[in-house]
């Protein structure tokens, strides 16, 4: 009986050691292990700027032209057509990428002969697989690498005569500058929806300070910034809201003065 009773009395404390022990090597081995990666689109922001396209007739400076109010600002989109899991922190892995949207405008008209014309820029036909290299620095992320192939179309429309319009073409395969900085964590301001999803991977973003950072692509005829699709926070909408109704209220009352 006494026997009984003394291991009875050990028995608790026994499982109180272990299972902290099991919690510590379960939190160890959690924290070395990072968040998966999983398959999903990178949507992007073309600022006007640092992107040019080497054409018959000079260089073009672009900028973006959004696809879909949806997707705020997002002018890219590439999709990951693989996930990385698990990828430990320190660690590295490629994974298969391709181009399925482009929409970029000329900053300003283009002189052609005694014309002037707008250029736009999208896809043209079947596009090739690309790839990009995850490297997985800290925690909450780290830098990437990636070659990404673009069959581009551009089409060149006379200003205030749309209907005199011609198009050129260009295949080129980009390549990230200097490595572009991701995060697990999306900014506040992210423009991912249902449709479209992460899958965890934020190109773009500082996984340090959430900040943004701008992705620089080369290629020998072009050159292509981005920065992270963004849709505006409902605090910035407010504001304009705000200020909209504001200059009607002004507009208003001058009106009535002069009545």
């Amino acid at each position: 009986m006494m026997n009984r009773k003394r291991i009875d009395t050990v028995s608790p404390r026994i499982a109180a050691v272990l299972f902290i022990a099991l919690t510590g090597w379960l939190g160890a081995n959690n924290v070395a292990m990072a968040t998966p990666i999983g398959p999903g689109f990178d949507l992007f922001h073309t600022p006007a700027g640092p992107t040019t396209v080497t054409t018959p007739v000079g260089p073009i400076s672009l900028q973006g032209r959004p696809i879909d109010p949806s997707l705020g600002d997002t002018d890219t989109i590439v999709e990951r057509l693989a996930g990385i899991d698990p990828l430990p922190v320190g660690g590295q892995g490629t994974i298969p990428i391709q181009i399925i949207d482009l929409s970029l405008e000329s900053i300003s008209p283009v002189p052609i002969g005694s014309s002037f014309f707008d250029v736009f820029v999208d896809l043209a036909g079947p596009q090739t697989l690309g790839s990009m290299t995850v490297f997985h620095g800290v925690a909450n992320g780290g830098t990437f690498d990636a070659d990404l192939p673009v069959n581009a179309r551009l089409t060149f429309t006379e200003v205030g005569n749309p209907s005199n319009t011609f198009a050129d073409s260009f295949f080129d395969v980009f390549v990230t500058l200097t490595p572009g900085s991701w995060s697990h964590t999306p900014r506040p301001d992210d423009a991912h929806n249902a449709t479209f999803p992460a899958g965890g991977f934020f190109p773009g973003v500082d996984p340090i300070t959430g900040g943004k950072v701008l992705i620089l692509e080369v290629a020998p005829s072009a050159t292509h910034g981005v920065l992270p699709g963004q849709i505006p926070e409902p605090s910035t909408l407010l504001l304009l809201g705000s200020g909209l109704a504001g200059i009607a209220v002004f507009g208003r009352k001058r009106l009535a003065r002069k009545v």
